[in-house]
C-alpha cells in the first residue's frame, strides 16, 4: 500500500510540474522569454536532488540548456562539462587530426598578427566543438538514460512552444509564407536554428520508430514543424545531404524504390508552379535563369569565390594558412566587426582585418541593418563554417577538418552518417561549427545512434 501511495504521489508531482511548465511556456510566448529560464531551473533542480551528482547529470543539464533563448549559456555549460570530464577521467585522448588543426590555427594566428580580442572570441565560440569532438573518444563515460530524458524533455517543451506560438500568430494574423513565427523557445531571429533542431528531432523520432519505440505520427509532427519554419534553403540542403549519404547504403529493393520516387518528386516540383505562390516560384526560376538576380539573392556565392579563388590568387599565405583565428568571417571575426552581436560595441572596439573589411563587411552591414529583407536571408549572409575554415586556416586547415570529419564518420551507423552529412551540408550555409547548441545536438544524437542500450528510449535521471 505504501509503495502504491508513493507511486501515486510521484505521478501527482510530475503532473503538477508538467502543468507549471506549460503555464510558463505560455507566459514566455505571450509576455517574455525569460519564463523559459524558470522551466530550465525547475528541471535542473529535479535532476540535482535525485542522488549523487555525476558527469551524466551534468550532461543532461547541458542538453536541457538548448531550450534557453540565448546562445551563450550552452557555451558555458559545455565548457563546464569539458572541465568536469577531464577531472573525472584525465586520460582523455585528443585525436591527432584535431591536434594538428589546433596547431595550424595557432601557427596561422601568430603569422597573421591577430589581435587578442579576436583570439579570445574565437576561443569562446570554437571551444565547445573541440571539447565535444574530444569527448566522442570517451563516450563510454556517458550513460544514455539522462541524455534521452533531456532530449525528450526538449522535444516536449519545443512542441508545446510551437503550438502556442502558432495560436498566438494566428490570432495576430502574421501567419504567412515568409513569416518567422516558428521559433520554439529559441527567440527572435533563431528560425534557422530551430529548423535544424526540428530536422534533428525528425531523424531521432524516425530512429526510435524503426526500433518500435514511438509512433510514426511523431515523425510526421516534427516534419510539419520543419515546414513551419519556412527555412527552405536549410531544409533543401538537409534533404540533399541526407539523400547523398543515405542512398549508397540502401539495399537493392529500397534503392529501386528511391529511383522511382526521386524522378516523381522532381516532376512534381517542376509542375508545382500552378500551386506554389508566385513569389516563391519566381525566385526559384530567376535563381536558375537570371545571373544578376542570382548574385543578388545568393550573394554568398561571391564570398565563396573571393575566399577560394580571388584572395588566394594574390596571397599565398592566405591560400595555405588563412588569415588567422577570428580574423576573416568566423563567428568571432563577425562579432568583432560590431555588426553581428548588438551589444559588442558597448564593451569593445571594432577589430577586423583588411580582408574582412573589403570582402565581408559590406554584405554583413546590409544583413545587420536590413535583416527583414533579402539581405537577411541565409543565401545572402556572407559567412559559413566552410568559408571560415578556409579563410582563417587555409587549405591546410580545410584538409585537417576533412580528415577529422572522415574519422568521426568511420565505422558509424547509417543514422550517424546521415546526421553528420546533414551537419556538413548546413556548414556550407552558416557558421554552425561555432554554434554550441547545434554541435551539442549532433554530439548527443551520435551517442544515441551509436549506443547498444536499446532500452534507452524511456530515459531517466542518472542516480549514480
Amino acid at each position: 500500500m505504501n509503495v502504491k501511495m508513493k507511486g501515486l504521489e510521484r505521478n501527482n508531482n510530475r503532473m503538477i510540474i508538467a502543468c507549471l511548465e506549460i503555464i510558463l511556456i505560455v507566459f514566455a510566448a505571450y509576455f517574455n522569454l525569460i519564463f523559459i529560464y524558470l522551466v530550465f531551473v525547475m528541471e535542473v533542480i529535479g535532476i540535482i536532488v535525485k542522488g549523487k551528482f555525476s558527469v551524466n547529470k551534468l550532461a543532461s543539464i547541458v542538453v536541457l540548456s538548448v531550450m534557453l533563448p540565448d546562445n551563450y549559456t550552452t557555451i558555458v555549460f559545455v565548457l563546464l562539462l569539458g572541465v568536469y570530464c577531464f577531472m573525472f577521467n584525465r586520460k582523455m585522448i585528443i585525436n591527432k587530426p584535431l591536434l594538428i588543426l589546433m596547431c595550424m590555427i595557432i601557427f596561422s594566428t601568430i603569422i597573421s598578427f591577430v589581435p587578442m580580442i579576436n583570439i579570445l572570441f574565437f576561443l569562446l565560440f570554437i571551444s565547445p566543438a573541440f571539447i565535444l569532438i574530444g569527448l566522442l573518444n570517451k563516450k563510454e563515460i556517458f550513460q544514455l538514460g539522462g541524455l534521452v530524458y533531456a532530449v525528450k524533455k526538449l522535444m516536449m517543451v519545443e512542441l508545446i512552444a510551437t503550438i502556442v506560438n502558432f495560436l498566438k500568430s494566428l490570432h495576430s494574423g502574421v501567419i504567412g509564407v515568409y513569416s518567422d513565427w516558428s521559433i520554439g523557445t529559441f527567440g527572435d531571429g533563431q528560425t534557422a536554428q530551430f529548423c535544424i533542431f526540428a530536422i534533428f528531432m525528425t531523424m531521432l523520432s524516425f530512429y526510435w520508430y524503426k526500433q518500435g519505440k514511438c509512433s510514426f505520427a511523431i515523425v510526421i509532427v516534427w516534419s510539419v514543424i520543419i515546414v513551419s519554419t519556412n527555412c527552405w534553403s536549410m531544409t533543401t540542403i538537409a534533404v540533399m545531404f541526407a539523400a547523398l549519404f543515405w542512398l549508397p547504403s540502401l539495399d537493392a529493393r529500397h534503392f529501386r524504390i528511391a529511383l522511382i520516387v526521386i524522378p516523381i518528386m522532381i516532376v512534381a516540383v517542376v509542375f508545382s508552379e500552378v500551386y506554389m505562390p508566385d513569389l516563391i516560384w519566381d525566385q526559384i526560376y530567376k535563381m536558375f535563369t537570371d545571373v544578376n538576380f542570382r548574385m543578388y539573392r545568393f550573394a554568398k556565392l561571391q564570398v565563396y569565390q573571393d575566399t577560394f579563388f580571388t584572395i588566394p590568387g594574390k596571397d599565398v599565405k592566405f591560400l595555405f594558412f588563412g588569415n588567422g583565428a577570428g580574423y576573416y568571417n568566423s563567428r568571432a571575426a563577425l562579432t568583432c566587426t560590431g555588426h553581428y552581436i548588438h551589444s559588442y560595441l558597448d564593451y569593445f572596439a571594432k577589430s577586423m582585418s583588411d580582408y574582412t573589411k573589403e570582402y565581408i563587411y559590406p554584405q554583413l552591414t546590409n544583413a545587420y541593418y536590413h535583416g527583414e529583407t533579402d539581405f537577411g536571408s541565409v543565401l545572402y549572409r556572407p559567412y559559413s563554417s566552410v568559408i571560415a575554415i578556409m579563410g582563417e586556416t587555409g587549405l591546410c586547415g580545410l584538409a585537417a577538418f576533412g580528415v577529422i570529419f572522415c574519422k568521426i564518420c568511420k565505422h558509424k551507423s547509417k543514422f550517424s552518417v546521415v546526421l553528420l552529412g546533414i551537419f556538413l551540408g548546413i556548414c556550407f550555409l552558416e557558421n554552425y561549427l561555432e554554434y554550441a547548441k547545434i554541435v551539442l545536438l549532433v554530439f548527443v544524437l551520435l551517442l544515441i545512434f551509436e549506443s547498444s542500450e536499446r532500452s534507452s528510449f524511456q530515459g531517466s535521471y542518472i542516480r549514480k
